[in-house]
């Protein structure tokens, strides 16, 4: 089926499971499954280019609602940041479930695999008939339908146990804003590399100046007790009783703060701080 004549036959208001699209060759075709009750399981074949548009006309129909997972990455992998995506209209299962439970491990605890196993007690991938026996692309065929029903009731069943609070949050906060993500992941962060360079330039100098100053030898200071030698060695007047005895405390230098030298320290340490 073409996917103009798909769409025109999904029922109004309908909820369609749409796995991820899988591209099957390089000059850009691809596959996508689909579920629907009234239509059953089937698949769409996008001839080279039509991607984009069928993600656009997918995604963003008026007149159905979509159920997927992980439209986050699939937007970002095939490079989608203008998609209108009806808020009110699309599920997704991998969002949702993030919301459910939000300790996951992120790499893991939210892939399909792991939220079939959990939420509908399916193995994944789905093991239920002898597909390695199809050949391709009817296996292919076979797998991405199996994904798109196993996708339209894992939104189900994810919906149910929301409640008002969190339909809330997904619908006006996590979806808004993953679609901002997926812009700001593909325009990147603008840099003013000219200035950057003069900033660095600046700070190399002042810690060159500061280094001029600051003349260790062979000494390393590694601890407060190597602080407080060097110092009494080059002539720094310790106030108080600091130093007394010639022990020190680890929380001693903080009152040497005003003494040059140990200025010197914390500056040049600052600065180096900045590359």
């Amino acid at each position: 089926m073409d996917l103009k004549s798909f769409l025109s036959t999904v029922k109004k208001d309908s909820l369609i499971g749409l796995p991820i699209p899988v591209p099957v060759a390089n000059d850009g075709a691809a596959v996508i499954g689909y579920y629907c009750p009234e239509m059953g399981a089937g698949h769409l074949d996008l001839p080279p280019g039509e991607l984009k548009l069928a993600a656009q006309l997918l995604y963003t129909a008026k007149h159905v609602r979509v159920a997927a997972h992980g439209l986050k990455r699939m937007r970002e992998v095939y490079r989608l940041p203008d998609l209108a995506l009806n808020h009110e209209r699309v599920w997704d299962t991998r969002l949702m479930a993030h919301l459910l439970d939000p300790d996951r491990d992120d790499d893991h605890g939210y892939r399909l695999s792991a939220l079939m196993r959990e939420y509908l007690d399916e193995n994944y991938p789905y093991m239920g008939e002898n597909l390695f026996a199809q050949d391709y692309p009817e296996f292919l065929h076979r797998c991405v339908e199996k994904d798109a029903r196993l996708v339209h009731t894992l939104s189900a069943v994810l919906r149910n146990k929301m409640d008002s609070d969190l339909l809330r949050l997904y619908h006006e906060v996590e979806l808004p804003v993953s679609s901002v993500l997926v812009q700001m992941h593909l325009d990147g962060i603008a840099v003013d590399q000219a200035a950057c360079e003069k900033y660095l330039l600046g700070a190399r100098q002042q810690l060159a100046e500061l280094e001029s100053q600051l003349d260790l030898g062979s000494r390393n200071l590694f601890s407060a007790r190597d602080a407080y030698w060097f110092l009494r060695d080059a002539g720094v007047g310790f106030p108080g009783d600091i130093g007394l005895g010639f022990s020190i405390d680890d929380d001693d230098p903080k009152e040497l703060a005003q003494a040059h030298l140990l200025q010197c320290i914390a500056k040049s340490y600052e600065v180096s701080r900045c590359y």
